[in-house]
């Protein structure tokens, strides 16, 4: 049994907010890979070595695009996450100390 268990709402919130600004960093980040200006003729002049270093990197380009698209994703879960605890544990406390009060506000 918990007995001094305390949560701290601000630091839940902090923490969900760093989520949010990695998510935000991710979200920066696939923008700017998608950006990034190369087109099949900046991989070299033989044209079947070209082609399979452009076909390579335009897969890999596409998997970490897609990889940190879901990364950013999840770290707004977390985000979302680590507020709705930090409401959850705070509307708790407050309805259980209004309860308190009536209650002990009744008895006496």
């Amino acid at each position: 049994m918990l007995v001094d268990f305390t949560v701290s709402y601000p630091e839940l919130r902090g923490a969900g907010d760093q989520f949010e600004n990695m998510q935000t960093t991710g979200e920066r980040l696939v923008t700017r890979l998608e950006g990034v200006p190369l087109v099949q003729s900046d991989f070299g002049r033989i044209p079947w070595l070209q082609t399979r270093v452009w076909e390579a990197y335009c897969e890999h380009t596409a998997d970490c695009a897609d990889a940190l698209q879901e990364l950013a994703e999840t770290l707004g879960k977390i985000h979302e996450g680590l507020d709705a605890t930090a409401d959850a544990y705070e509307d708790f406390e407050t309805n259980a100390a209004q309860a308190s009060s009536a209650f002990y506000g009744q008895v006496i």
